[in-house]
């Protein structure tokens, strides 16, 4: 605000304040056009897909079976080679190492060579009001990321329907182990 007259002078307070007041505008429209576009992708269901990241609940699962099936399954059924394992009773979790494979033909077709997959296992009890947890909620996160001929970068991009498959197979697998120990 200019006082009294003063029409004809410049605001030499804060020479930037216009360009600040730009800037800010513009990195809150961009936020706001990001968070539109992840919340359309996550009604979706593929918003993890987009970004090289599968995101998806593997449902319930026992103490006994979580902490001796899981790395069984990852490092024996799936070839992963476990790196971190924690198996307290409040806190179970899995990670594994960067498992690199030769490109899929769909991946291939878009001119990448390798993928390399990290996995991470989390559960947490269903009931934190006994110490003796039941049944634990598990989640399953897998990122994924591609490596193109010469380069030596990897770049964690759209999943290809291929990739999608061979993710879905470890996802399936556990859910269905999970379930069954349950019955």
């Amino acid at each position: 605000h200019r006082r009294k007259g003063e029409e004809g002078r410049r605001d030499t307070r804060r020479p930037s304040f216009a360009i600040g007041c730009c800037m800010k505008t513009y990195r809150l429209f961009l936020f706001a056009v990001s968070m539109a576009f992840a919340g359309g992708c996550a009604s979706s269901g593929s918003v993890g897909d987009l970004a090289g990241l599968i995101d998806e609940t593997l449902g319930t699962a026992d103490y006994n079976t979580l902490v001796s099936e899981t790395p069984n399954a990852l490092t024996t059924r799936f070839g992963y080679r476990i790196l971190r394992a924690v198996t307290e009773r409040e806190d179970v979790r899995f990670e594994t190492d960067w498992k690199v494979e030769t490109a899929l033909p769909d991946e291939r077709k878009e001119g990448y060579t390798h993928t390399r997959i990290r996995i991470f296992i989390s559960a947490r009890p269903r009931n934190r009001s006994t110490s003796m947890a039941a049944s634990y909620s598990v989640d399953f996160e897998a990122y994924v990321e591609r490596q193109a001929l010469g380069l030596d970068v990897w770049e964690q991009l759209p999943l290809t329907a291929q990739r999608r498959e061979e993710i879905d197979r470890i996802v399936d697998f556990l859910e269905q182990t999970y379930r069954n120990a349950l019955r």
